[in-house]
């Protein structure tokens, strides 16, 4: 499937309207727009399993958005359609690591920190990425998502499958834990 933008066609569509042309006239050129707008973020929710290796991780992307077809009517407008299609990939990986016996598939710190990587900051981010391993795997996941992918803690907990308040516990507790690991590079800064 080619995503490249459409600049013949200078009026974007919200994904609500993507949706209902799908819903209501079977839109294929409307359901591939979709796929287009969320596959590289899926992608990049579903890399960061460690139990997922590159031929696995193709097969849950297009998995995630052929069960998404399958069950767009289902969608509820009131959670922003990436959280929803996030939601389908996260329970794919799940139900994957039980299905292959995996006892721990958490989520890994991304290797890639936006902007440029200066070699001073080689360190702090090794530092980063060993206190980032010490958070178990729950604490990893809602730091990930609230933090570096953007989700409200709303939507976390909706991702997460868990109470909000869980997730406002598991930001909390990790944010403290991180920050009582990297105090020595406080003094630097």
């Amino acid at each position: 499937m080619n995503c490249a933008l459409n600049v013949l066609n200078p009026t974007v569509q919200g994904d609500m309207e993507l949706i209902q042309q799908v819903l209501l006239f079977s839109s294929q050129q409307a359901f591939s727009e979709l796929m287009c707008r969320h596959q590289s973020g899926v992608k990049r929710m579903l890399s960061r399993f460690r139990c997922i290796d590159t031929v696995v991780l193709e097969d849950l992307v297009q998995e995630t958005f052929i069960r998404a077809y399958f069950s767009l009517n289902s969608f509820n407008a009131q959670a922003r359609f990436s959280t929803w299609i996030y939601r389908i990939a996260f329970n794919l990986a799940i139900d994957y690591s039980r299905k292959k016996n995996i006892t721990s598939c958490a989520l890994e710190y991304a290797d890639n920190i936006p902007g440029k990587c200066y070699l001073d900051n080689w360190e702090l981010t090794k530092d980063l990425k060993k206190s980032f391993q010490k958070l178990n795997a729950k604490q990893q996941t809602a730091i990930l998502l609230c933090l570096s992918e953007g989700y409200t803690q709303v939507e976390a907990a909706e991702l997460m499958e868990i109470p909000l308040g869980t997730v406002k516990t598991h930001v909390s507790r990790a944010k403290k834990l991180l920050q009582q690991e990297m105090t020595h590079w406080r003094s630097i800064a």
